[in-house]
């Protein structure tokens, strides 16, 4: 069959790739072993990626089938400076049921606003390192227990207005049942901020808090610099929550704030 006829829905490709693969074993222990040297190929996911042509991508991958039954083994994703390694334990392919692992390393920010879409237009910078697990039905990633550490140092993501956020430090923590941030900071027009947050079940019943503090901080310019970084495809559902902050914020508030 055609590749596209293979890929996962909403993802597109076109142009030429590099493809290898070695199979050993029995059906009792069956080891793959495979290449796929992306770069050469344009490739899209829906309307949040657009690799262009000759921007560096590969994938390889070390798997295990035990009895027909159970696939465990090792992924590696390469795109541009980022390495992602995967780790699968445990498959059963017919229930779904496993755990999966994703670990990059620290890659920097530089270049992605040309491969995710919705950032065409900003301007991004800094380092991220992310770690996420799953466990459960993988089939259903909604429905799994998950886990997700995201760190940012001295990040930036600016509008082409020249607003934005800057020197963003960021160590998120984000379970199934809770999200925590610690040590995060970041800098909007000029002024320093400090963010700690504890949220449980902020899925269905929120609780917990957060806490901002600044020495100088302007809510009005907030409000404006996060409108300003809020990507076209979610600033309509997103614009409606920030004007509701907004809108609580002038009740005690006079805009502009006097010096």
């Amino acid at each position: 069959p055609a590749l596209e006829s293979l890929l996962p829905a909403g993802v597109g490709f076109s142009g030429g790739s590099e493809f290898d693969v070695t199979l050993q074993g029995t059906w009792d222990y069956l080891s793959l072993h495979a290449n796929w040297n992306l770069s050469p190929a344009i490739l899209t996911y829906g309307t949040v990626l657009s690799k262009p042509k000759d921007f560096p991508m590969g994938i390889s991958c070390d798997l295990i089938l035990k009895a027909g039954a159970l696939l465990s083994g090792d992924f590696s994703v390469r795109l541009h400076q980022t390495t992602a390694k995967i780790s699968l334990v445990g498959l059963d392919p017919k229930t779904g049921i496993g755990e999966l692992t994703l670990l990059t390393n620290k890659f920097d920010l530089k270049d992605w606003e040309t491969l995710l879409s919705p950032l065409a237009g900003y301007e991004i910078s800094g380092f991220a390192k992310i770690l996420m697990h799953w466990k459960g039905v993988l089939k259903e990633m909604d429905k799994t227990e998950r886990m997700l550490n995201l760190t940012l140092e001295d990040a930036a993501l600016v509008s082409s207005t020249g607003l934005g956020i800057r020197k963003a430090e960021v160590l998120l923590d984000m379970s199934s049942l809770s999200l925590r941030l610690k040590e995060t900071s970041f800098e909007v027009g000029g002024s320093p901020v400090q963010v700690e947050a504890e949220i449980y079940s902020f899925r269905e019943n929120p609780q917990g808090g957060i806490q901002i503090t600044s020495p100088g901080l302007d809510p009005f310019a907030l409000l404006d610099n996060l409108k300003a970084v809020t990507p076209p495809s979610v600033r309509q559902k997103e614009m409606v929550r920030l004007a509701k902050i907004e809108d609580a914020i002038q009740r005690f508030l006079p805009n502009p704030l006097p010096l």
